[in-house]
């Protein structure tokens, strides 16, 4: 059997698989597996539906931003790391190269914490690293060996 699609003013409306002699008494068309209801059929050509993309609102972009701000940062130095690194850094271990490069992991996650906000207020991709401040390459050596 094969599947064929009740068109009604251009619109698919409904599939079924039957034979070719239902499917001519009924005038039904053939169609591929993939279609179904809410495609559009111009004569010649299925067409799927356009779907639009779910809009957020604020309220649902702020958590939204302040999850990938996070995992943003996690990536660089998971939670044990980051316990790590402090605890090096409050006991005087780190060398001075080692304290500078940590001061700057620090400001770089204030500038991510300071930038989530203000991304979710635009609407703006959350998945572009543009969008993010970068982490310098020497915050991701440090927290790498930890």
């Amino acid at each position: 059997m094969a599947r064929y699609a009740e068109i009604k003013s251009g619109s698919v409306v409904n599939v079924i698989e039957a034979d070719a002699t239902f499917a001519t008494a009924y005038g039904l068309t053939a169609c591929p597996d993939e279609v179904g209801p809410g495609w559009t059929y111009d004569g010649t050509t299925f067409t799927a539906p356009v779907i639009p993309p779910k809009v957020y609102t604020l309220a649902e972009r702020y958590p939204m931003a302040a999850a990938e701000c996070a995992r943003r940062i996690v990536a660089v130095a998971d939670a044990t790391a980051q316990m790590n690194m402090a605890s090096y850094q409050a006991a005087g271990l780190f060398s001075t190269a080692q304290t500078a490069t940590y001061v700057s992991g620090l400001t770089w996650v204030a500038q991510m914490r300071g930038t989530w906000r203000g991304l979710a207020e635009a609407d703006a991709d959350l998945s572009a690293d543009a969008n993010w401040p970068a982490c310098p390459a020497d915050v991701i050596a440090l927290a790498a060996q930890f």
